[in-house]
């Protein structure tokens, strides 16, 4: 006997139902075996990236922020590569390489890094760092964009990785980037919050700031905004799963685990989390300071959040799963970040 149309939606229905009963079981199974195998592959993956990520010597004396006195005035002028950044970058970071490599401010700038020596001054010195990484990768991006660079990575040899290539001078010093991020910046201090303020000229790096640093007072709470605006980026800086129990970082926070101790989640969200869909703040309560920076208008909104449900005491937080929860880590995009219309 015929079935009637009603009869027929309803076995299409059940047999739907049945389908979708077992891609749910199959997406649990698939979740149990992330939950086992995850974390010996990140492992692994953290032992190859330590086989290329020099460690800091403990003979080294990495200095903190707290421990440093500002200069009255720094005694470096970054306001060339200040001008450079504001035209050349836009709002959520992608770069004009191809008009970059023509403002002859940028010219001037990379030249003026040659010539002068690095400050003495910690802070005045950090700036000088954090912008000579900045601007020098950006240049050798510059110099290779018109032949259709797709990746920074492109640039590496069988004999040699782009990190540690030549890419210019600092103070009459030939130095790679790798030069001014282990040995300038990472060895001279014991701060997680460097990470977020370099950019290596990928999709999947922390944005290039639409600034220049200054070695001022204003300089630790302008790095720990730029901190607070890559967390809050839940495209490749954190973001939280609390259905599944999953916290995923950048992969940054993998390769240089031992920099963001006691451990990742510490440094983003705080202590341990015993509450479901707690709030934490990704850094000291109290550092709320940072509300005037000079750079705030080039910040996104929320990263100068005055509270409420996503914000204590203007401090960003994150929200959290119950304790324990999964770590995973994004996939790291290395095309490159710049603003052409194709990208």
């Amino acid at each position: 006997m015929a079935l009637s149309w009603h009869a027929r939606r309803v076995l299409v229905v059940l047999a739907a139902t049945w389908r979708c009963r077992g891609a749910l079981a199959l997406l649990a199974v698939r979740q149990a075996a992330e939950n086992v195998y995850a974390p010996a592959l990140f492992r692994l993956e953290k032992l190859v990236a330590s086989q290329q990520i020099p460690s800091i010597p403990a003979t080294c004396k990495r200095r903190r922020f707290e421990e440093v006195v500002a200069p009255a005035t720094p005694t470096f002028d970054h306001s060339l590569w200040d001008a450079v950044l504001k035209t050349h970058v836009t709002r959520d970071g992608r770069v004009d390489y191809a008009a970059l490599r023509r403002d002859a401010r940028f010219d001037a700038y990379i030249a003026l890094l040659a010539d002068a020596e690095p400050p003495t001054a910690p802070l005045d010195r950090l700036a000088y760092h954090l912008n000579a990484y900045n601007a020098l990768c950006a240049n050798l991006v510059a110099q290779h964009y018109d032949a259709g660079l797709a990746s920074i990575r492109d640039l590496s040899t069988p004999h040699q990785a782009v990190w540690d290539r030549p890419v210019g001078q600092l103070g009459g010093v030939d130095v790679s980037l790798n030069d001014i991020e282990h040995w300038r910046l990472r060895a001279e201090w014991d701060e997680p919050v460097l990470h977020a303020n370099i950019n290596c000229a990928s999709r999947s790096c922390p944005d290039l700031p639409r600034f220049a640093f200054s070695g001022d007072a204003t300089l630790p709470e302008v790095m720990r905004g730029q901190f607070r605006k890559f967390i809050l980026d839940t495209s490749k800086g954190c973001a939280v799963d609390a259905e599944r129990g999953v916290v995923t970082l950048s992969r940054i926070f993998l390769w240089f685990e031992d920099d963001f101790a006691p451990s990742p989640l510490d440094v983003v969200c705080g202590a341990h989390h015993t509450t479901p869909h707690a709030t934490t703040p990704i850094l000291a309560a109290g550092d709320d300071h940072h509300l005037g920076s000079p750079h705030a208008e080039d910040l996104d909104e929320e990263v100068f959040s005055d509270g409420g449900p996503d914000g204590v005491g203007g401090v960003a937080c994150v929200p959290l799963p119950a304790s324990p929860c999964s770590l995973r880590y994004f996939e790291y995009d290395w095309h490159l970040n710049d603003a052409t219309p194709s990208s």
